[in-house]
């Protein structure tokens, strides 16, 4: 019985040694920009929220560099029970940004599609008001 119990508590502490700042599960992927980090084939994309306005930023993956400028970027947007409606991408700095209108929706599902070359790539995220 005793080492059951030691069994378990050695079990629920190992996630508890990772929780705490300054220690990263194995698999997790670095926010450059302090977003919100979706992986791709070929790269990363990762997207932060700022009430209306949505800032994409397509990453490498670690360790590759990625020519971002002949890749073609679209977005759209969709509130549940609702239709897609696309968005339009602006490029600014290493960013491409948009806005989005929720209307009655508290939540977006944004969509990402990304090609290069022929390669597709999909990229699926939610906002919230």
């Amino acid at each position: 019985m005793k080492s059951l119990i030691l069994t378990l508590s050695l079990l629920t502490a190992i996630p508890a040694a990772y929780a705490h700042e300054g220690h990263e599960m194995p698999g997790v992927i670095k926010a450059a920009h302090g977003g919100i980090v979706v992986a791709g084939k070929e790269f990363n994309m990762e997207y932060m929220q700022s009430g209306t306005e949505i800032k994409l930023y397509p990453l490498p993956h670690p360790g590759d560099t990625f020519d971002f400028s002949k890749v073609k970027f679209t977005a759209t947007a969709k509130a549940p029970k609702e239709k897609e409606s696309e968005l339009k991408l602006e490029k600014k700095e290493n960013a491409f940004v948009t806005t989005v209108d929720f209307k009655k929706a508290y939540r977006l599902e944004i969509i990402v599609t990304s090609d290069n070359a022929g390669k597709k790539d999909k990229f699926k995220f939610q906002v919230e008001k």
